[in-house]
């Protein structure tokens, strides 16, 4: 059996948030382009629908009052977790100084509370190991599709020790922020 006629085999090659930052910075992946760092590979985001917009904006309108400065919060934009993960959470709440800075995303230890807008739950649940693996603290997922809000705490290995889901008219606060009190009904339009 010759080389041709050999299975062919696909290679994957990883890339780090070093090598991402730099294509980025020569124009090989566009700076808006949805796209996350999953282990090394390179994945597209699907784009936002309505719905997913309308609960982004209702979880900004109920962060906006209580994050004050030092906190930061930050909506779609980049989180280091690892030197092969970096994600875009749909809302991120930053500690008093962390790392980051105009020229540098922020890592993983600098979060206090991630939360996930889920169009498609198994995409967002897939990122749940990266998160613990990351040590942060808190990780919500709002379901759409359920009108549930999924809270995990306590990382623990590729995993969180306490998980809890919630659907309206429960209410939730942030372990690390308990001030932060999230309405069920009101963030989904029930």
């Amino acid at each position: 059996m010759g080389a041709l006629d050999q299975p062919r085999q696909d290679t994957r090659y990883r890339i780090s948030t070093q090598q991402l930052e730099k294509m980025l910075a020569a124009g090989v992946i566009g700076e808006h382009e949805r796209i996350e760092l999953a282990d090394g590979e390179l994945r597209t985001m699907a784009p936002n629908g309505d719905l997913h917009a309308f609960v982004v904006q209702m979880l900004m309108a109920a962060l906006y009052p209580l994050v004050k400065d030092p906190w930061r919060l930050r909506i779609q934009q980049p989180l280091v977790l690892t030197e092969h993960d970096k994600v875009q959470p749909d809302v991120c709440v930053l500690r008093p100084g962390g790392t980051s800075d105009r020229r540098r995303s922020p890592v993983a230890a600098d979060v206090l509370l991630v939360i996930e807008v889920a169009t498609d739950m198994r995409y967002d649940v897939n990122k749940i190991p990266r998160y613990a693996k990351a040590l942060v603290p808190e990780v919500w997922i709002a379901n759409l599709e359920a009108e549930q809000l999924c809270v995990y705490r306590n990382p623990a290995g590729d995993g969180f020790s306490d998980i809890q889901k919630l659907s309206a008219p429960a209410r939730v606060s942030a372990a690390l922020m308990p001030e932060f009190e999230l309405d069920l009904a009101q963030t989904f339009g029930s």
